[in-house]
């Protein structure tokens, strides 16, 4: 789970199994080994898996067609704004946040 969205569904799914008889008045929840989610960029397939790369590229092929072949792009292949990178570089040396 990657929010507090998908953490708040999953409650809401344990709790439809629990019979309640009296009306609740206040709810706790415990995670005891709650960390914070890596962001990554979700992929529509991996790198080097030909058979998922075969699966995508009929979707693919219209919007490059439509929007020109530097329309989709890797996230890693974008360049960032110069004041971005700074504030990044400012961040992670001086434990800014």
């Amino acid at each position: 789970m990657r929010s507090e969205g998908s953490v708040a569904f999953a409650l809401r799914l344990l709790l439809r199994s629990v019979c309640l008889r009296e009306p609740v008045e206040a709810l706790a929840a415990e995670i005891p080994e709650l960390r914070p989610a890596a962001r990554r960029q979700a992929s529509l397939y991996r790198v080097g898996e030909a058979p998922a790369r075969r699966e995508c590229e009929p979707s693919l092929e219209p919007l490059r067609a439509k929007f020109g072949e530097g329309a989709l792009r890797l996230a890693s292949q974008i360049e960032q704004p110069r004041s971005r990178l700074v504030l990044r570089a400012w961040k992670e040396g001086l434990g800014w946040i």
